[in-house]
């Protein structure tokens, strides 16, 4: 699917938010058109079970409410409008359905209760291929590990020093993840050589378009960007 399969995968950060509405349908066209291999989404899960795309738990800085996704139903989401573009919240199904050919998709879950779900949906459009899910709860991470067949899962978590690093490392590889994500001050090469022993792929958010280059250079598996168009040119 991806161009870069065999290298560094260039992902959209929250579908192009410098370009498109946060968390888009627009968004994910838009990441397509940018040449990214995969677009990053965040999902939460509604009052009635249903997976959408948000970001953050009250709906006020995206969609003007403070109204809370959990304590929403799917119907109310449904008439919320994204500040930008006026496009309605988008359910996770109608994002996965909009996927255009050749990108795919890195599915951030920010709260546990929309694992299940959301790995529901995936298997129900057979996309397992096209699809990253991550996570930063050890709950969801685990029941991913365990039930989503096909799918790469990875582990998200931010560590400040080495010893936590470790840890991290140490928890991803004991639960049965594929990746792990980390904060950019931590990426190293060493970092990806640790990984690797473990098993386990590397990805990061790198916020500064002038690092792209050397943080590619550590090996990891994928750059998780706001550029990138810029990303891929490097990669020429």
């Amino acid at each position: 699917m991806s161009g870069h399969d065999a290298g560094v995968r260039i992902i959209a950060h929250r579908t192009c938010p410098l370009d498109a509405a946060e968390n888009s349908i627009a968004g994910i066209r838009r990441a397509a058109e940018l040449g990214a291999d995969y677009v990053e989404v965040d999902v939460r899960r509604t009052r009635d079970g249903v997976p959408v795309l948000m970001h953050d738990p009250l709906l006020i800085r995206t969609a003007g409410s403070w109204l809370p996704v959990r304590l929403a139903s799917s119907r109310v989401l449904g008439r919320s409008r994204l500040r930008g573009n006026g496009e309605p919240v988008p359910t996770f199904a109608a994002a996965l359905a909009a996927l255009p050919d050749r990108l795919g998709m890195a599915v951030d879950i920010k709260h546990a209760s929309a694992a299940a779900p959301t790995l529901d949906e995936v298997e129900r459009q057979g996309k397992q291929d096209r699809v990253l899910l991550w996570s930063q709860h050890m709950s969801a991470a685990t029941y991913l590990a365990d039930h989503a067949v096909g799918v790469e899962v990875a582990l998200l978590r931010d560590t400040f020093n080495e010893r936590a690093t470790e840890e991290f490392l140490d928890d991803a590889a004991r639960i049965g993840v594929h990746a792990v994500s980390v904060h950019e001050g931590v990426l190293t090469e060493g970092l990806v050589d640790e990984a690797r022993e473990r098993g386990l792929g590397v990805y990061s958010w790198v916020r500064n378009p002038d690092q792209h280059e050397e943080k590619m250079a550590t090996g990891l598996l994928g750059l998780i960007t706001d550029y990138p168009l810029e990303a891929q040119r490097l990669l020429g």
